[in-house]
């Protein structure tokens, strides 16, 4: 509620919102990230190969929402820290 004029702020709760999918998605990703590795793992079983495959699009996928989710938050996209980016390779 805005202290001033009494009114609810639409965009506090819409921001609030935009931070709660935006946690989730960011769990999503850190689970594909670990199905990902385990699955490697295992990378010379052929069935692991479609399923690395997969895992890869989802996680790229995923990555894109999160992107569009900090747009809408902060109107850029976030900046990936070395140790992410070299968690995501």
């Amino acid at each position: 509620m805005d202290v001033l004029t009494g009114r609810w702020d639409k965009k506090r709760k819409e921001q609030k919102h935009l931070e709660m999918f935006l946690k989730e998605k960011r769990k999503t990703l850190d689970f594909l990230v670990f199905q990902l590795k385990e699955k490697e793992s295992t990378a010379y079983l052929e069935k692991s190969q479609c399923d690395i495959k997969r895992l890869k699009d989802e996680i790229q996928f995923v990555q894109e929402e999160i992107n569009v989710i900090a747009q809408k938050r902060w109107g850029r996209k976030p900046e990936l820290s070395d140790d992410e980016k070299e968690k995501l390779k």
